[in-house]
Order: structure tokens, then C-alpha cells, then sequence
């Protein structure tokens, strides 16, 4: 793996909604400015990845359990946006990442955490997409395991990345080669604008696909099933949403985390 020049982004977990989503930000601002970063994404699974190869992106498997194997991913990297996955042992993983960074050379790493989002709220997440699709083709109803009373503040996706945004790049708008001192190992929160209901989440949801999506209560069991039963079918790919032309808010809310977090080193 080399690069012709050192402004090597890469973006970890892009087989994970988050991950995915700042993946597809990035490439979506390099082609609409002309910048000539590289980008590299990472993910244990690429084999959705295909959208991100046509967007010109590099795709690297990678398994974050194996020093060597994180190490080579990051080779040549000026910035690294890590995004951490659901693991049994995340203190062993971080440990494993931050020791193959250091090796690397990485000039520069922002870690991206969603705070409250357990295993199966990140897969939650990460189908999102493609249960509304099913819902609309089936029933028009969307099973979740939260109650119709319950209340989230949702972050919408173009503001995390508006964050990292003015981090990575300049006054100029041009990659920075080195961290501002003023972002250096701080710790920044993201919260959701307003506390909304899942009745209202409903209704969001609606005005986005365009579509008379109804909430139907299950329990969390029944939705860890019907994800299961989701696996071997074919996802439809996270990057494609958003490429309507002339679409600026290329996202919809996260239907799941009210906070997110992002720590600079």
C-alpha cells in the first residue's frame, strides 16, 4: 500500500453507519471542492464497498484485533478518524489501535464515540436504512424496540461531520498538515438539538423517504431476530443515501444516540 503524497485521510468502521456516513461526507466534499486528499476506508467487511471505490475512495480490510494488520492500514495517514466498534474487550481493542498508530506515525487522530449505544443499538444504526426500505415494501410499519412515549435527541449526521470539518481543514478550506494547538487533546460533546419522541421521529422519517411509515412497539429480542434474519440479504449500500442531485442534507437524523462524542489526541 503507498500513496503518491502524505494527505492520506483514513476512517475506520465504514461498514458501520457512522463510519459509513463520515466516509461518504468526505468523498462527497473532495469531489465538490477538487481537493486531492486521499481517502482511505476501513472496514472488517468490504463487501458492500463498492460504492466507495466508485467515489474514488481506497478500501482496506482490516481486523482491529492484530497490531500489524491496523498498522499497514494506516500507513502514511496525516489524519485518522477512529471510529470504535461493539467489542467485548473495547479497553484491549483501544489499546491494540492506539499501539499501531503510534507505529504508523500518525500525524494526527480524532476518536468518534456515540456514548449510550451498546451492541444492538449500533446495529440498529448500521440497517437503519434498509429496515425502512423493508417497511415500506411490506407493512409500512417500522418495528423498534424503544416505546412510542420514549424521547432521544438526534444528532443529525452533517453536524458531526461539520465538526470534524473545522478541525481538518483551514481557514483556506485545505487540509491541514497539523492539528490547530487549540483542538489539541480536547474533548468535545455533540447533543441533539431538542428532545423529540419516537411518534415525532416517525414523522421525520416520513418527510425524508417520502414514504407513510407508521411506528409499531416490539421488544428489543424481536428486533435482534429480525436484524439476524437481515444478514445473509443484501444491505442496501449506506452511501447511496443522499446522491439525489442538489441535495445538501445528505443524511437523515440518527434515529438512535443523543450524544456523540469526539476526542481529539
Amino acid at each position: 500500500m503507498s500513496s503518491q503524497n502524505k494527505h492520506v485521510i483514513c476512517i475506520t468502521s465504514c461498514d458501520r453507519y457512522l463510519g459509513n456516513g463520515i466516509a461518504h461526507c468526505l468523498l462527497h466534499e473532495r469531489k465538490k471542492r477538487g481537493h486531492k486528499y486521499h481517502v482511505r476506508v476501513l472496514a472488517r467487511d468490504t463487501s458492500n464497498m463498492d460504492e466507495f471505490k466508485k467515489l474514488g475512495a481506497e478500501v482496506v480490510q482490516i481486523d482491529y484485533s492484530k497490531t500489524e494488520t491496523i498498522e499497514h492500514a494506516l500507513t502514511d495517514s496525516l489524519w485518522v478518524i477512529w471510529i470504535p466498534e461493539s467489542d467485548n474487550d473495547l479497553l484491549h481493542m483501544a489499546k491494540t489501535f492506539a499501539d499501531a498508530a503510534k507505529k504508523a506515525r500518525v500525524s494526527n487522530l480524532l476518536f468518534c464515540s456515540i456514548l449510550g449505544a451498546d451492541d444492538a443499538d449500533e446495529k440498529c444504526l448500521r440497517e437503519f436504512r434498509d429496515m425502512e426500505k423493508k417497511a415500506e415494501a411490506a407493512k409500512n410499519q417500522l418495528a423498534l424496540p424503544i416505546r412510542r412515549d420514549s424521547r432521544m435527541a438526534p444528532i443529525h449526521l452533517n453536524d458531526v461531520y461539520c465538526t470534524i470539518h473545522c478541525i481538518i481543514y483551514d481557514e483556506h478550506d485545505q487540509l491541514r498538515n497539523e492539528m490547530d494547538k487549540n483542538h489539541h487533546k480536547r474533548h468535545y460533546t455533540l447533543t441533539g438539538p431538542e428532545s423529540i419522541s419516537a411518534s415525532t421521529l416517525m414523522a421525520m422519517m416520513n418527510i425524508v423517504t417520502d414514504a407513510n411509515v407508521e411506528f409499531t412497539e416490539i421488544k428489543r429480542k424481536e428486533c435482534e431476530e429480525y436484524l439476524k434474519s437481515c444478514k445473509d440479504e443484501k444491505m442496501i449500500g449506506l452511501t447511496k443515501l443522499g446522491d439525489q442531485e442538489g441535495r445538501e442534507d445528505l443524511f437523515p437524523n440518527p434515529p438512535c444516540p443523543n450524544q456523540t462524542e469526539i476526542l481529539i489526541l
